[in-house]
């Protein structure tokens, strides 16, 4: 990149020269793809911020993942580099609004610090200072320094993708089960039903159904030798590298199903023979004139179909990239 200096006198009794960028035309560029994770990285924790407490903690958030942002280089790291409270409160404009999500005394304002402190302080779990009040934490505070614990927060989505599944595939009792199985370690089947209040008819079918969809695995433990069926424990598990890997297949498999969906789409007769008319020249500067009334319905409605297919395959992309690329670390020891 070269600069050039551009004189702007018309806007200014004192002539100021600004640095304008000028591009190198034998210089090459090429899409830094780990920035670009980065920011999807750093927008889904910030979602995540809102969707638990509300915008003005999402705000905070965003403020503190921006001042660390220049050293934040790939998804690897555990956690962000630490930053101070001044510099969270250099990133928030002053339009930004802390004092609507938290209830204050009507005596006094507090300033920015404090909100920010405060805020810091509910998305550090502070009130809960016991490893599962780590576990939903979203940044830890050490003196005046903050950091964004990714791992965490990585962890915690991770989790959310798989349950979210487990719901759709097999209710809230799916759910329940899964989580009991991942916040105890291994049950037998008499445990599971008597520790989640479910009756034992329900509770063997949805267990076999679960392990069909590999969401849940199974442990033998033999109490001798010869490994008699009816001397063995059988404990129920999740393997989450397993249950991680086998979610990641079926979503490939989705997408794959969704590119075909939409090529089918757009090859049927009547909707490729407009979309080809389209593309004409004249036909594109004036649609509304020359194209019929069914052209143009049959545009619409793939042009909704082909929308609806985007939303679906955004939402299994989120979740791929959830589980594929922020679980670079941390699947094993989860």
């Amino acid at each position: 990149m070269k600069r050039k200096a551009k004189d702007q006198s018309q806007r200014s009794s004192k002539r100021k020269a600004i640095e304008e960028d000028v591009v190198d035309d034998e210089v090459y560029f090429r899409v830094n793809c780990e920035r670009f994770n980065v920011h999807i990285r750093n927008q889904l924790i910030e979602n995540a911020a809102v969707e638990r407490f509300n915008a003005s903690a999402g705000l905070v958030l965003r403020a503190t993942l921006k001042a660390t942002e220049s050293k934040q280089l790939s998804l690897v790291d555990v956690r962000s580099d630490p930053t101070s409270f001044a510099n969270i409160a250099m990133q928030l404009s002053d339009d930004d609004d802390l004092t609507a999500g938290l209830v204050l005394s009507a005596s006094k304002k507090p300033s920015s610090i404090a909100l920010i402190k405060d805020y810091l302080g509910i998305l550090a779990s502070a009130d809960n200072p016991t490893p599962a009040g780590r576990a939903a934490s979203f940044v830890s505070i050490g003196g005046s320094k903050v950091q964004v614990e990714f791992e965490i927060v990585g962890r915690r989505l991770r989790r959310r993708v798989l349950e979210a599944v487990t719901r759709e595939r097999h209710g809230d009792e799916g759910v329940r089960i899964v989580r009991l199985l991942l916040d105890t370690g291994k049950m037998d089947e008499k445990q599971i039903s008597k520790v989640g209040m479910m009756a034992p008819k329900d509770v063997r079918p949805l267990l076999s159904t679960l392990s069909a969809d590999s969401l849940i695995s199974l442990q033998e433990v033999p109490k001798s030798a010869d490994r008699n069926p009816t001397r063995t424990f059988y404990l129920w598990y999740v393997d989450l590298q397993k249950a991680y890997s086998v979610l990641l297949g079926n979503m490939y498999k989705t997408l794959h199903n969704i590119a075909i969906r939409r090529q089918a789409e757009e090859e049927e007769p009547s909707v490729k023979a407009v979309l080809e008319k389209r593309q004409r020249s004249d036909v594109s500067q004036d649609e509304e004139r020359l194209l019929t009334r069914n052209e143009r319905e049959i545009l619409a409605q793939w042009e909704k179909k082909r929308e609806k297919l985007t939303v679906v395959e955004m939402r299994v992309e989120e979740a791929v990239f959830i589980l594929r690329d922020l679980g670079a670390l941390g699947i094993n020891d989860e």
